[in-house]
């Protein structure tokens, strides 16, 4: 069990709101934070059958039942029906805040029905893979690097996490995608991940891996679509000063979790991923100078924003991480644009290079919380 940082900001918007929306990928912690935050609200599971059955049959008269007690409804997505029947409930108590606690997964049947019918009557707060503040905090308690190596999914902190995700992704495919309505076959989608996987932080060029698997462009962007709406998969917008060059640039693709990523890269220890950082960032340009170690300052003025201040007090120091830390704060967002040069230090070392250019938000939180 671990203390979750989201709980204050969920008590916040519980005080605002008649209904919140947790969303978040699955088995990311939503229900134990919504059941450890309000211990004492009744809890119903809309996937269990007989929930469904009676939630699906009049979902207007079960949140009857609740008109006085606020609930917890776990799995939302799976009755589309209740969102109308929300509205209403809501609007007879329009003034009434924290009555009804949503958990789902970002379908686009949920998102559906929370726009359409909840609009301004629902907080939302996206849950994101447990912190290292957060991880420090449970049992077992883990230090930032095995939780860089695992990543932030509870389960995947308790035992193999090879194994935990490996489980994970068949059943993502055997089950959640079907329910999205999406058909894909399981050992193209494995290939696409895992092709992401090499592509970590790069521009993406969904023609290119259309061609690679076989597919359409248009698959591979539906495919992407489905995965960055399930949370596995973060496409990052290019930031320019002319917003037009925003819209018609390629964006870069990320995988959300470093446990997802090492698995797919096939690194299950912290010895592998140090050898797969010691391989040589471009063959064809070694790292020789500090305007070397980063070549995308998207990235790093996207993350320097995140750590501020608390990066500088870093640059003195010659570890891996402080040096990180120190090339990151050396990028700040300037008048509409990233500005700024790296300090006129030394080279690091090829890692930094690389870690730069393969972050994901495991290690992007790790570092606020580090510095």
């Amino acid at each position: 069990m671990w203390d979750r940082l989201a709980a204050v900001r969920l008590r916040r918007l519980w005080r605002q709101f008649p209904a919140v929306l947790i969303l978040g990928a699955r088995q990311v912690g939503k229900t134990t934070l919504a059941r450890q935050t309000f211990p004492r609200l009744p809890y119903v599971d809309l996937e269990e059958p007989r929930s469904r059955e009676r939630f699906q049959d009049d979902p207007a008269f079960q949140l009857e039942r609740y008109a006085t007690t606020p609930v917890i409804l776990d799995e939302a997505q799976a009755v589309p029906e209740l969102f109308a029947a929300l509205r209403g409930a809501i609007d007879r108590q329009a003034q009434k805040p924290g009555r009804f606690l949503l958990l789902g997964s970002a379908q686009p049947s949920l998102i559906r029905g929370v726009s359409e019918s909840l609009a301004g009557r629902v907080g939302v707060l996206d849950l994101d893979p447990l912190t290292t503040a957060e991880a420090r905090s449970g049992t077992p308690r883990r230090a930032w690097p095995a939780l860089w190596l695992r990543g932030g999914f509870p389960a995947a902190l308790r035992g193999d996490f090879r194994d935990w995700w490996e489980g994970y992704l068949r059943t993502y495919v055997e089950r959640d995608l079907p329910q999205l309505g999406v058909g894909a076959d399981p050992l193209l989608l494995r290939r696409l991940l895992t092709m992401l996987a090499h592509a970590q932080g790069g521009l993406l060029n969904a023609s290119a891996l259309g061609q690679s698997l076989g597919v359409s462009y248009h698959t591979v962007q539906r495919y992407l679509d489905v995965l960055e709406q399930t949370f596995l998969v973060r496409r990052l917008a290019p930031y320019h000063r002319n917003v037009r060059k925003r819209l018609v640039k390629a964006p870069k693709v990320y995988l959300r979790d470093t446990g997802l990523l090492h698995h797919l890269l096939n690194l299950p220890s912290a010895d592998d991923v140090a050898s797969h950082l010691r391989g040589p960032a471009d063959p064809r340009r070694p790292v020789s100078t500090a305007s070397d170690l980063v070549t995308w300052p998207e990235d790093i003025g996207l993350l320097a924003a995140l750590t501020g201040q608390r990066a500088a007090a870093a640059r003195s120091s010659g570890s891996l991480t402080n040096a990180i830390a120190s090339l990151l704060a050396s990028y700040a967002p300037q008048n509409g644009y990233y500005a700024g040069r790296f300090p006129d230090v030394a080279a690091r070392t090829p890692q930094v290079r690389l870690l730069a250019l393969s972050l994901t938000d495991t290690f992007a939180r790790t570092a606020v919380e580090t510095f």
